[in-house]
């Protein structure tokens, strides 16, 4: 099971070296700014259905549509495997997320903190920049499910569309919520991690729980009436 991982990880290259040149990129680009609060110039409003694109775009790294994806992996298409690790990356996505926020937010106490899709059409001018200077969870949870996704499916051509759908909706966080380009960098970065640490921990558990039910049923087939039983060795 350890080969397998490693080797679908490694099948995925062009995922994660695009990934790693945009993120780098990205700071290089922070290193260079002259705009202290390290923001990328999205700015102005687009076109009525370019709004209604990204305001969807940005639903797809809500933890409502994380929690469906899992749920309808682990019961409608019966693939419990693929949604416990749906599940667990949005799980530790938004552990960090919720950890790396209160940490910057220590003096306030400990909390749960909850991100609007969309801050940029509300009426009330204070919401401008509401979230800028903090991790963007929309951001972290689409990056995890894109990674998570990318090593689930066997057909490699998803790559490229998945880290294409996560880039722009990190784009979309900073057009909506006003997230700063460091926010949308950090949020990646920890998504893309919690994403591969879902993988192994998902496939890994599964692997010990049908090794487990391996050597149940070696017990129970030696403990019938003339068998005896013999001892078991792990390869």
């Amino acid at each position: 099971m350890k080969k397998d991982i490693v080797s679908r990880i490694k099948n995925r290259k062009p995922f994660f070296i695009s990934f790693l040149a945009l993120l780098i990129a990205g700071f290089i680009y922070l290193g260079f700014s002259t705009d202290a609060s390290l923001e990328f110039p999205v700015s102005g409003h687009f076109p009525f259905l370019v709004n209604v694109f990204l305001i969807n775009v940005t639903f797809m790294g809500d933890t409502v549509f994380a929690v469906c994806l899992a749920l309808i992996m682990f019961f409608f298409y019966k693939r419990k495997r693929e949604g416990l690790a749906v599940f667990i990356s949005f799980a530790l996505t938004e552990t960090a997320v919720q950890f790396h926020k209160n940490l910057g937010a220590s003096s306030a106490g400990c909390r749960l903190f909850f991100e609007d899709g969309q801050t940029r059409f509300f009426n009330n001018p204070d919401l401008a920049g509401l979230y800028a200077g903090s991790i963007s969870g929309h951001t972290a949870i689409a990056f995890a499910l894109a990674t998570v996704m990318m090593l689930i499916l066997k057909n490699t051509r998803w790559q490229f569309p998945l880290l294409a759908g996560a880039v722009l909706l990190g784009i979309s966080r900073m057009y909506l919520a006003g997230h700063w380009l460091s926010d949308i960098l950090i949020a990646a970065g920890t998504g893309t991690i919690s994403g591969l640490l879902a993988y192994c921990l998902s496939y890994g558990s599964l692997a010990i729980t049908n090794r487990r039910k391996y050597f149940i049923r070696l017990l129970n087939r030696n403990s019938k009436p003339g068998h005896a039983v013999q001892p078991v060795h792990v390869q």
